[in-house]
């Protein structure tokens, strides 16, 4: 079996394989991409304690980050794999 030896996608008589492969592939691997998006929502909300504890008087700006940005950026990325 040949393969291209950067994307690793099948080549030579293979090459019809490639689209099916891919297809189950993406259907196996997207329960671990939305289980690992949803915790790293519920960690990065869950730690704002942790700020408020190691740097209170910057919290709001760590906080204001980790609500801000890093949260909706996760649950977007998870909305959009439905």
């Amino acid at each position: 079996m040949k393969m291209h030896p950067i994307t690793l996608a099948f080549r030579g008589p293979d090459h019809h394989l490639e689209r099916p492969f891919a297809e189950a592939y993406f259907q196996s691997t997207l329960w671990q991409v939305r289980m690992a998006l949803a915790v790293a929502a519920f960690f990065f909300a869950a730690f704002a304690g942790v700020d408020a504890v190691v740097v209170p008087e910057q919290k709001h700006l760590f906080w204001a980050i980790r609500w801000g940005v890093a949260c909706p950026i996760s649950l977007a990325l998870l909305g959009f794999t439905y």
